[in-house]
């Protein structure tokens, strides 16, 4: 982890373990984490799920650190990952014992199939894009990922989802296998626009030189 470039390894303040809130293409950086993004059960999972042969697009590694973990602002993963179709999924692995105190997942239900909405810039390192119409009838009657260490969630790219911060003792980590499927190609227009836009907030964050 101290050895990982800036962008690809993120804290919620100061650059100390304890305040590490984020990894990311970790299978680019350490074999085991390769491996484990292509585990069997897992690429089963995802291809019934998706009903598509899928290709293993990485594995991060998300914390909301003790009694400081910020909110997660809601946004779609398919803002992120530009793909054409929108064809993917996230396998999220709670690491520890998840609930509203320390920070679960919130989903708005059905919103897979609702299509991309507008993302703008945020002010949460990590989570650079947040949905710019989202309202109060989007958290209505949630779904609530309470889950015990061990357990998995997995969402559409195109699923909205959100979480409280982490005002706990204890650190809240997770583990996120995603997965496309192997018909669906980047954007690259898309994905320019989108890489440009984190690269200013990581800039005016002062995470990424100017």
């Amino acid at each position: 982890m101290p050895r990982l470039p800036p962008a690809d390894a993120f804290y919620e303040d100061a650059p100390d373990p304890p305040d590490l809130k984020q990894m990311q293409r970790m299978g680019e950086h350490d074999p085991f984490f390769e491996a484990f993004g292509q585990r069997e059960k897992l690429v089963d999972l995802a291809q019934s799920l998706l009903g598509q042969p899928v290709t293993p697009m990485g594995v991060e590694w998300f914390n909301k650190p003790a009694r400081d973990g910020r909110p997660t602002p809601p946004h779609q993963d398919g803002y992120y990952f530009c793909l054409v179709p929108d064809e993917a999924l996230t396998i999220w692995i709670a690491l520890a014992d998840v609930d509203p105190q320390n920070g679960c997942l919130h989903y708005r239900r059905g919103s897979h199939l609702e299509g991309i909405r507008p993302h703008g810039q945020s002010e949460v390192l990590g989570f650079s894009q947040t949905i710019l119409d989202f309202s109060d009838k989007d958290r209505n009657e949630p779904f609530v990922g309470i889950v015990r260490r061990g357990d998995a969630l997995v969402h559409h790219s195109a699923t909205i989802h959100w979480a409280q911060a982490n005002r706990c003792a204890q650190p809240r980590p997770s583990l996120a296998v995603v997965f496309r499927s192997s018909r669906a190609v980047l954007d690259d227009a898309k994905f320019d626009a989108y890489r440009n836009s984190s690269r200013q907030q990581q800039q005016a964050l002062g995470v990424r030189p100017s």
